[in-house]
């Protein structure tokens, strides 16, 4: 029962100690010094991100980034918080974005987290320039919320597809069919924009093998290795062309 963990339409912890006395305890384990780590652990985790998408309609999130921040810093000081990603919504619409992404950075005054992300996506129709000006936007008011103006910006969620998606209920668009070179094409020019108008790291969503929902919707075609599922698919392992574009711009722009 989420109700005994968190409160009501609250993004807030019932027990706000027990909780954070678990992040930090959880951060001690990963963060490499020394000090309670995970047994044979070789690599330190360093970045921790507070959340995936701030729901509009749930309250408290700017606190609940400030409290985790703190638990977070307090086991590994030179830790880096990241911010959870501003929704492709919002991103759209700048009133939206205003009066809720921003409003969660300007309750932070400059402080407690590192990074800031949000999440981009969609087909090979050059919507990737899409978010340009709602991110000029964003640099603009980064010193007058207390932040650096060259605090960094990442895109945690970048995604384009191959095949033909079904359609959910939910979503504001159809996806038409896409070839793999159309997504292997939009995925470079997904790189190389975000890259050249100041965006730091760029995640693919959901990662290299094709798999989310498991229902053959957007996401379970933006992979770029095929599950061996649905439609337009080679067969599992099988690598699309929007693969080994990514491995030549990779080693390309290092």
């Amino acid at each position: 029962d989420l109700n005994k963990y968190m409160k009501r339409n609250s993004y807030l912890p019932v027990n706000q100690k027990e909780y954070m006395d678990f992040v930090t305890a959880c951060v001690e384990r990963y963060d490499g010094d020394g000090i309670k780590d995970m047994p044979g652990l070789a690599r330190p985790v360093k970045y921790w991100q507070v959340g995936n998408e701030p729901h509009p309609k749930v309250k408290d999130f700017a606190e609940f980034v400030k409290i985790t921040s703190m638990a977070i810093k307090k086991a590994d000081p030179s830790a880096k918080v990241v911010i959870g990603g501003a929704l492709l919504q919002e991103m759209q619409n700048p009133t939206i974005f205003d009066n809720h992404f921003l409003k969660i950075l300007e309750y932070l005054k400059g402080g407690y987290i590192d990074v800031i992300d949000f999440h981009w996506g969609g087909d090979a129709s050059g919507n990737y320039r899409g978010y340009k000006d709602i991110y000029d936007h964003l640099r603009r008011r980064l010193s007058a919320m207390g932040f650096p103006p060259d605090m960094p910006v990442w895109i945690t969620e970048m995604s384009s597809y191959s095949g033909d998606p079904v359609k959910l209920s939910f979503q504001p668009w159809d996806p038409k069919p896409q070839t793999e070179s159309q997504q292997a094409s939009d995925l470079i020019k997904r790189y190389v924009f975000g890259t050249s108008i100041g965006i730091k790291k760029i995640f693919w969503a959901w990662g290299m093998v094709e798999g989310f929902k498991n229902n053959d919707s957007y996401f379970d075609h933006t992979g770029l290795i095929y599950d061996g599922k649905f439609s337009d698919d080679d067969g599992y392992g099988a690598k699309k062309l929007a693969y080994y574009s990514y491995k030549l711009m990779t080693g390309l722009l290092d």
